[in-house]
């Protein structure tokens, strides 16, 4: 037998690991439902300190750890104490970017679908559909306990993505904003609290009116910010000069999504613009985007017909609704702003 080149080495080491993805995706939520980093936030902890703590063996406790320490989340120290490292940080239930009730919500119902992969791949149908027998938006509201679920997952990661628009993108000008599908308004109120003169109305489904007003009340922002609901494939509210939809198109396919935007432009006036926050993927092949490309085949396992775009896509499909893509803008999150005038 041929002795293997050094590529071919690498190449054999990196898909072995990238074979065990599921052992790391589970170990890091089990690390996060267990509180692991919250435990260390004082300091090194020996393994017998965090599985008394934990209420779980020292044994297999110490096997999952050394594991994440070896990923570099978490670090075992000479003595054998655990400790936090960067990664680890941002499983803290305290930290501001917390991926911690994203990890858990990651392992729980995606991770099921994902298991029905080869059902999307043959007919382009979604996997949770087939592994809990409805669709994800009509599966929840039928079992509260995984929209909580979802909704913790979320708001953990539209801290950043909102942080990121508005670092990137200058509301100045906009006098009266509509956040489309803006859930419990978090986005809303960020928006608003930045910008003095702004009026915001959060658009989402009735039942997310009494989250979005609380938002509203603990940010001091009830003056200028109310809540509409509804249905955005019905209609949106009119009277804003700036439609915003942040992290709403890659739940739908595009014909779904052109009845969103279309409900939009004819909202908006001529002068107006569409804010679309969004995953934007590189048009240029084989770019190593593992959060991106991944999350994009989430949304095919996960949604009916959902997906992530690239800019090009993102220009066809706004042209499409009536709209003009005009730059889109990087931000320091995943997601991008896509901004759009009316046609």
């Amino acid at each position: 037998m041929a002795e293997r080149t050094l590529d071919e080495e690498i190449a054999l080491t990196k898909l072995r690991g990238l074979l065990f993805g599921f052992s790391v995706t589970l170990s890091i939520a089990a690390a996060a439902q267990l509180g692991i980093a919250d435990q260390l936030a004082n300091g090194p902890r020996t393994i017998a300190e965090l599985a008394r703590e934990c209420g779980v063996l020292e044994r297999p406790l110490y096997r999952m750890l050394r594991a994440l320490a070896g990923e570099g989340v978490f670090s075992e120290n000479i003595d054998g104490r655990f400790a936090l490292t960067p990664m680890a940080e941002l499983l803290r239930s305290d930290d501001p970017r917390s991926l911690r009730d994203w990890a858990i919500f990651l392992a729980d119902l995606p991770y099921r679908a994902s298991l029905e992969l080869l059902h999307s791949l043959k007919t382009g149908e979604s996997a949770f559909c087939k592994a809990f027998g409805a669709p994800l938006f009509e599966y929840l509201p039928a079992h509260p306990e995984y929209a909580t679920k979802l909704f913790r997952a979320m708001s953990s990661i539209s801290a950043a993505r909102t942080a990121g628009l508005l670092e990137a993108y200058n509301f100045s000008g906009i006098t009266k904003l509509i956040d489309v599908g803006g859930a419990h308004g978090a986005m809303t109120a960020a928006i608003a609290k930045r910008y003095p003169s702004i009026r915001c109305t959060c658009f989402d489904l009735p039942s997310a009116e009494q989250g979005a007003l609380k938002t509203f009340r603990e940010s001091g922002v009830t003056d200028r910010c109310d809540f509409a609901g509804g249905d955005f494939f019905a209609d949106v509210p009119a009277g804003g000069d700036a439609y915003l939809l942040s992290g709403v198109l890659h739940d739908w396919g595009n014909e779904p999504c052109l009845r969103i935007l279309r409900n939009c432009r004819r909202q908006v006036s001529n002068k107006g613009r569409l804010l679309v926050v969004d995953i934007v993927l590189s048009d240029e092949r084989n770019v190593p985007d593992t959060y991106r490309n991944f999350l994009d085949l989430a949304t095919l396992t996960q949604t009916e017909g959902g997906m992530e775009r690239t800019e090009s896509e993102f220009r066809k499909l706004v042209a499409t609704a009536g709209f003009s893509l005009s730059r889109v803008i990087p931000t320091n999150a995943p997601q991008w702003v896509i901004e759009a005038q009316p046609q």
